[in-house]
């Protein structure tokens, strides 16, 4: 049966958990995403299958969403192994975590907070030892309909410390001149807004460990260059 027949355009039909390699990769061309490896289609459908597991169904918006935050990841650092947190009306929000370091080493870290978020970004913070970022903006976006919504975190974050600070840290105005400190952005998008949130401020900090490195490589070159002269 075509969608047209049922007075459906093809671009509104939703896909699901039994909707076929060639349904996923037409629709994904449809979307403008044309230039994937065969190995990135696979990984693509196996999240979108695993999606339509928990919402039944995997929309043009689901799709977008989850091929965007895979793409316009930061360089790897630190991935999220897992999050626990207990929260209520009676007790204090506690969020456990274990982070894995890209050399292999694993870390586990608990925190209480004002909230659940608050609980898990300190957490974060003790596990990733990065003490002195601050949090500048937070938002949440439904992006898909329903109970079983994919929501989208979007976190802002910058180094609070004078002393941490490495100048890929700030940003310069090229008209002004004005240099104000950089902020690193990181993004989630998850059923489940905790893990969105963990996700997304993870992301963050991997941006600012980058910016780090990167100055400190920069350094080093320079450095290296003073000694040759």
């Amino acid at each position: 049966m075509l969608p047209e027949s049922v007075g459906l355009s093809e671009s509104k039909m939703v896909l699901g958990k039994h909707s076929g390699r060639h349904a996923y990769s037409k629709r994904l061309q449809q979307l403008g995403y044309n230039d994937l490896t065969p190995e990135e289609l696979d990984y693509y459908v196996e999240k979108f299958k695993v999606l339509a597991d928990e919402k039944k169904t995997v929309t043009d918006a689901d799709m977008e969403a989850i091929v965007s935050d895979e793409l316009f990841k930061p360089e790897i650092f630190w991935t999220l192994q897992s999050v626990h947190v207990t929260a209520g009306n009676l007790v204090k929000p506690t969020a456990t975590v274990t982070l894995a370091h890209k050399d292999g080493q694993e870390v586990s870290e608990a925190a209480m907070g004002t909230g659940p978020i608050d609980a898990i970004y300190l957490a974060i913070k003790r596990a990733t030892g990065m003490d002195s970022i601050k949090l500048n903006d937070f938002s949440v976006n439904s992006i898909t309909d329903g109970t079983y919504a994919l929501g989208e975190v979007t976190v802002r974050v910058q180094e609070d410390s004078e002393e941490e600070k490495s100048s890929d840290e700030k940003h310069v105005n090229a008209q002004t001149g004005v240099t104000r400190d950089r902020q690193f952005v990181g993004h989630g998008a998850n059923t489940d807004i905790l893990v969105a949130s963990a996700t997304a401020y993870i992301n963050a900090v991997n941006r600012l460990v980058a910016a780090r490195v990167r100055a400190l490589d920069e350094a080093k070159r320079e450095a290296a260059k003073r000694v040759d002269a």
